[in-house]
């Protein structure tokens, strides 16, 4: 009591004021930091979905190249594509991952750029290993996004980005397939019939995955309608055919048809999860914004009544006071 007593009546009118318009802000304030960072990761994440989708491009235009050196010859202008899509990913790893992750899927791109260029050159014969080196870096790349999670804060939508990341894997390994099963046919090699034994396992693995661990129902329900399409089970048909070695040739045309039905099928879920997951993004982005600026309306709002108020109230009070004093005088 005794600091207080030789505090003035002025300052301590200010304190009076002041100090709870200070905890608020400081409060208010750590809130809307808290918010900031929310935004930012939802950003981070959403970017991060972007270039998921050059890596399917990459990877798809990888499979077309390759089935096309494997028969042939490349054509130019798929080799293009795949050089765009290389150049937009790496344009988009500054927004998609931090300084110190972004290192590492910069040198997997920088290497997937050297693997093109390579191809060329790359005959029949060495292509198998051409193949499994580039397959390596897009395993790479996609273990460098659930390597790196982004923390949202938003439960839901980390639920669903694991589960575009368990159909991301899906699609790989279905890609795997199709082509273990290309090159089947041009070679007749019985190790490719082990390899192909080896992806289904994968694609059985992710699926479980996909349904035990993540998956909403209305998500499963999606793929197991996608899973209903006659490109299914006719893909099903020459996967028999090839490790049982009971086939006629005329289902092999079907049956490679239907792998490549069936790849876009599974991309077309991952798309539809990609854009779902996109639309909760902004959706909750523009909350947290909103709820930012009501913040901070809050707090200036406050801040012009209860400076009003104290100012009016130390007037008052110091009137009063000017007065009594000028009686006591008296």
């Amino acid at each position: 009591m005794g600091f207080l007593n030789k505090i003035s009546i002025k300052s301590r009118l200010f304190l009076l004021v002041g100090l709870p318009l200070l905890f608020m802000s400081v409060f208010a304030g750590l809130e809307i930091k808290k918010l900031y960072g929310e935004v930012q990761s939802l950003n981070l994440l959403n970017a991060r979905i972007e270039l998921l989708k050059e890596q399917y491009v990459i990877s798809s235009q990888v499979h077309t190249l390759k089935t096309e050196k494997l028969v042939g010859d490349i054509e130019s202008n798929e080799l293009n594509a795949l050089s765009e899509a290389i150049n937009r990913a790496f344009l988009l790893l500054p927004s998609a991952f931090s300084q110190s992750e972004k290192e590492g899927a910069e040198n997997i791109l920088k290497e997937m750029g050297e693997a093109k260029v390579e191809l060329l050159s790359t005959s029949k014969e060495d292509l198998k290993d051409w193949s499994v080196w580039f397959d390596d870096l897009v395993s790479q790349f996609l273990i460098t996004f659930e390597k790196n999670r982004v923390s949202t804060g938003n439960i839901d939508i980390e639920k669903n980005t694991e589960v575009l990341y368990q159909l991301q894997w899906l699609s790989f390994w279905a890609q795997e397939e199709n082509w273990f099963i290309h090159q089947y046919k041009e070679t007749n090699n019985n190790e490719f019939k082990q390899l192909l034994s080896t992806v289904i396992e994968r694609q059985q693995l992710f699926i479980d995955r996909f349904i035990a661990i993540s998956a909403s129902p209305k998500q499963i329900d999606l793929l197991l309608k996608t899973f209903a399409n006659p490109a299914f089970a006719d893909s099903y048909k020459l996967r028999e055919g090839i490790l049982t070695e009971i086939m006629e040739e005329s289902e092999i045309a079907t049956g490679l048809q239907a792998f490549n039905d069936r790849f876009t099928l599974i991309q077309q879920v991952v798309q539809e999860v990609s854009i779902s997951l996109v639309d909760d993004i902004k959706t909750t982005t523009t909350e947290i914004k909103t709820l930012m600026s009501v913040y901070l309306a809050a707090i200036l709002l406050s801040m012009i009544i209860m400076c009003y108020l104290g100012t009016n109230l130390s007037r008052r009070i110091l009137f009063y006071l000017s007065r009594v004093s000028k009686r006591c005088q008296n």
